[in-house]
């Protein structure tokens, strides 16, 4: 009995390793040598010329995909039990490969259903684990034996957890955070795998996260200008699984703070003379803090061996701790709900509770 050999042809547009190494030269800088001449360009320059431009429009292509999630093309990939992934865009074709003339047609069934003759590349009915049997039958009525092929049809993209590594405060849906927290995500998908889990902030190009490859978590590092205590942005992630399903894209808004500032100090019946303070015991202060999302705590304590002292409300006085001390110094500072302190500075006056003395005079006639 002669046996015709068939196999799946699978049009795949660029695969799943394509766009993998896609992703990591995405994100590289590369430095072009300049255009050489037809005539005058080896091989290996040529060779190079286009390696560049397929890389270029991957990249591209790769951008658009996680920015709009319009892939609308097939792709497909075999794992090691030789189960085909594949997605909701690619078609099965069965072709003689031998392409022998005494070949009558090609049977084949899916999912035990009846035997249909192959006439056109053929979307598979339905999701998940599909399978495939075909044969070839020549023009004498011999056929081959049934060939089976699983192929598994998945249109689930993969899901995202996320978390903060580091203390934050949310309020409403916006999340206040230290920057030298970490935002720690983890992609999970049962079906096809996940290849990679992509980030990028408001403004900038989507980044490749280097993902621990056993539990496919990783951390993104947040960014602020050196010049900015406080950064408002936007964090969007997403993921794509082996067969180019994108996930919804995470949009996290986030208040970046780097440092806060000082309070107020306001004083009352202070008075200040060639740069020097002057106070007596009906002299005192209070904080004031420019509004802020977050809490914010004025702590201060008297030098050199107080005690720190959260303040509450109110006018507090200047009162030396000991009667004797000829001058009052405070140190204060602020700090907030996740942690951060500001800087510490100091107030200094002078004790001064010398009465003013003055006297009539007779004056001189004139």
């Amino acid at each position: 009995m002669k046996l015709f050999h068939l196999a799946f042809v699978l049009s795949v547009f660029v695969s799943s390793k394509v766009y993998s190494q896609a992703v990591l030269g995405r994100f590289n800088i590369h430095i072009g040598q300049p255009k050489v001449e037809r005539n005058q360009a080896s091989k290996e320059a040529i060779a190079a010329e286009k390696e560049e431009k397929d890389r270029n429009t991957q990249a591209r292509l790769l951008d658009s995909i996680l920015e709009n999630g319009n892939y609308k093309e097939h792709d497909h990939f075999i794992n090691e039990t030789q189960t085909l992934y594949t997605n909701e865009f690619w078609k099965m074709r069965i072709l003689n490969q031998n392409k022998d003339a005494r070949l009558d047609r090609i049977e084949y069934k899916i999912n035990q259903s009846s035997v249909q003759i192959y006439k056109e590349p053929i979307y598979l009915p339905k999701l998940g684990m599909n399978s495939v049997e075909y044969r070839s039958v020549d023009k004498l009525g011999n056929f081959e034996d049934w060939k089976i092929q699983r192929i598994f049809k998945d249109t689930t993209a993969p899901s995202l957890n996320w978390d903060i590594k580091g203390r934050y405060e949310r309020i409403d849906d916006h999340f206040f955070v230290r920057e030298d927290s970490l935002i720690t995500v983890q992609g999970f998908d049962p079906q096809s795998g996940v290849m990679g889990i992509f980030y990028k902030f408001q403004g900038g190009t989507w980044k490749s996260l280097e993902l621990d490859k056993q539990k496919l978590t990783g951390n993104i590092a947040l960014e602020s200008p050196e010049s900015k205590d406080t950064t408002q942005t936007i964090l969007e992630i997403t993921s794509l699984d082996r067969v180019m399903n994108r996930s919804e894209k995470l949009q996290i808004p986030i208040t970046i703070i780097s440092k806060i500032s000082l309070p107020n100090i306001r004083l009352s019946q202070v008075n200040e003379f060639d740069g020097i303070n002057y106070c007596n015991k009906n002299s005192s202060f209070y904080f004031h803090n420019a509004d802020s999302k977050l809490k914010e705590r004025v702590y201060y304590k008297h030098l050199p061996n107080g005690d720190w002292t959260e303040y509450v409300s109110g006018n507090i006085f200047l009162t030396p701790k000991i009667e004797s001390d000829k001058e009052i110094r405070l140190l204060y500072k602020n700090s907030n709900s996740i942690g951060l302190e500001s800087e510490e500075r100091t107030f200094e006056c002078k004790l001064d509770s010398t009465s003013p003395k003055s006297e009539i005079r007779k004056l001189p006639r004139d």
